[in-house]
């Protein structure tokens, strides 16, 4: 059973990799939130559902914009389901969400990795019960939103907060 503590050098190694391949200084054109959003989806996808970062640009952007589309129905006015309505495509997005876990569960069951999703299709209570794989899907999505979604928006306004106040630097 891994410790939260014993994803530090993972996260700072994928942190490394992205700031070093995706980040150039001095650059005015350099736009903090995009650059702080794929830093931490690509943290949150190696760390948390063992699919390493940059493997594969087209199943890693429908995530994230499948994330995003989520996080912005949470937000909706009209709460039903009426394309094209915000809460329309949350659902939409929230189901896109959950075939792509759901088509995993199996892999994720049989692996012996540390990655979040393997060891919360691991995971027993007291008694020996595993979670099913509804409560590891809707597990998954909801690590994946808290530690992404907040974290990109933590550091934009931090950076806001740095540019604005330069005596805080």
């Amino acid at each position: 059973r891994p410790r939260l503590a014993g994803y530090i050098p993972h996260i700072d190694s994928v942190s490394t990799r992205v700031l070093a391949d995706d980040w150039v200084a001095d650059d005015p054109r350099f736009l903090s939130y995009p650059a702080f959003k794929k830093l931490t989806l690509d943290i949150a996808s190696e760390v948390f559902m063992g699919h390493p970062a940059g493997t594969d640009h087209k199943l890693v952007t429908t995530i994230n914009e499948a994330f995003t589309m989520v996080t912005r129905a949470g937000n909706a006015i009209v709460r039903k389901p009426v394309p094209p309505l915000t809460w329309w495509r949350g659902i939409r997005a929230r189901k896109v969400l959950e075939d792509y876990f759901a088509g995993r569960i199996a892999e994720k069951r049989r692996s012996a990795s540390n990655d979040m999703f393997s060891v919360l299709c691991h995971a027993q209570d007291e008694e020996g019960r595993s979670f099913t794989d509804e409560q590891v899907i809707a597990h998954m999505i909801f690590l994946m939103m808290a530690a992404h979604d907040t974290t990109t928006s933590t550091l934009t306004t931090m950076a806001y907060h740095l540019a604005a106040n330069p005596e805080w630097q």
